[in-house]
């Protein structure tokens, strides 16, 4: 922030805001800039930018393809005040940190297995420890052996670039939920995917004291190929059905600018050797509001 003073040229319920965009100590030509509910505006061959926003808007977003996104959050946009920025666009993509994928193992005869994970990003833990990308074992009923112990279900956590919400043109599936109906949402949900009464649980106690610490999130689940951008599983003997879900969510304050429409969820199959994976991670709010179009 270069300046913030108050001026009487800023229309009521406005905050001007100008400034310059840099990249590595270069001024960046035709960056977007956005927020919630300011149209977007384009720098100028200097590096150069006005916007003019609500004071209800809580950041701004500055893109430019092939340069990470910069933000200018945690800041109060003023009622006529005008301020001025110096925007310098990071250097690196922020890692988002894809929490807890568990897998479990369903099988009404004992199998000798081996699975092959692929993250798209670094793994920051596994239980039990993984090797090269691989845990063998045995599956018998509901329990998986790796190493001699018995487990409910293995364990993984990674951390990667560009996770986003997914959509279609400007629009998003996925629902607005409010603080208090998270558990029943969570509950409707997960039966309408067919999980059952341990995996609900575990879900729940996992995600749920996440997403009450905010008054309203979007929520959107990703299932079968859409799983593949996080990470890819090969499993030997191939199972007769493998169900992969990952939810993602976000902090909203005001929908009215949201674009989205409800999400159906399929029922998972459970017959003979089944294989669930469930994971899911929470994203800024502020991809909520992307526009597309770079």
């Amino acid at each position: 922030i270069v300046s913030d003073t108050i001026s009487a040229d800023v229309p009521d319920g406005k905050c001007l805001i100008t400034g310059v965009v840099y990249h590595q100590g270069k001024t960046i030509n035709e960056a977007t800039i956005f927020s919630e509910n300011a149209k977007k505006v384009n720098s100028d061959k200097l590096g150069r930018f006005k916007i003019l926003v609500d004071t209800a808007d809580t950041y701004l977003i500055i893109q430019k393809a092939n340069i990470p996104e910069g933000y200018v959050e945690y800041y109060q946009f003023k009622n006529k005040h005008h301020i001025t920025l110096k925007v310098f666009m990071p250097t690196e993509n922020v890692m988002d940190i894809v929490d807890k994928p568990v897998i479990y193992f369903y099988s009404p005869e004992k199998k000798n297995i081996s699975i092959n994970i692929m993250t798209k990003g670094e793994f920051t833990f596994t239980y039990p420890i993984i090797k090269d990308n691989n845990w063998t074992g045995s599956v018998n009923g509901n329990e998986i052996e790796v190493n001699g112990k018995k487990f409910p279900y293995l364990f993984y956590e990674t951390q990667m670039t560009n996770l986003d919400f997914e959509s279609k043109g400007n629009s998003l599936k996925g629902s607005v939920v409010n603080q208090e109906n998270v558990i029943l949402f969570l509950e409707t949900s997960l039966k309408t995917l067919n999980f059952n009464s341990q995996e609900t649980a575990d879900f729940i106690t996992y995600w749920g004291p996440k997403m009450v610490q905010h008054e309203k999130v979007f929520v959107q689940f990703w299932t079968g190929e859409s799983y593949d951008q996080i990470a890819t599983m090969e499993i030997s003997p191939k199972p007769d059905n493998i169900s992969r879900i990952f939810m993602v969510f976000s902090q909203i304050e005001d929908e009215s600018n949201l674009n989205y429409e409800n999400q159906i969820l399929p029922a998972i199959s459970r017959e003979g050797f089944t294989v669930i994976e469930w994971g899911g991670s929470e994203l800024p709010k502020q991809k909520l509001y992307k526009q597309k179009t770079l």
